[in-house]
């Protein structure tokens, strides 16, 4: 039977790249990790990237969240100020 692979294995090597306003991720499986070994320096730093790359987008998603929710709110003022001219 085949090597059930673990959490290290999965993240050994992983390629995060950027181009035309795309970030991409690329895992694979290195086989050299055996399961119950440590993560080495080369993983941790893997795991980090992968980390930092879903901090990114979380962050992307939330400024578009908070620019969409004050457009709109100046759109209501907007209209609110312009309503308050024509009635007065």
């Amino acid at each position: 039977m085949g090597q059930e692979p673990t959490f290290a294995n999965v993240l050994a090597v992983s390629d995060l790249s950027s181009g035309g306003g795309r970030t991409t991720a690329r895992l694979s499986v290195n086989k050299q990790h055996t399961k119950g070994e440590q993560m080495n320096l080369s993983d941790l730093g893997s795991l980090a990237n992968l980390i930092a790359a879903v901090g990114v987008m979380i962050s992307l998603i939330f400024v578009a969240v908070q620019i969409k929710a004050s457009t709109l709110e100046m759109k209501a003022a907007h209209w609110e100020s312009l309503l308050d001219r024509i009635s007065t």
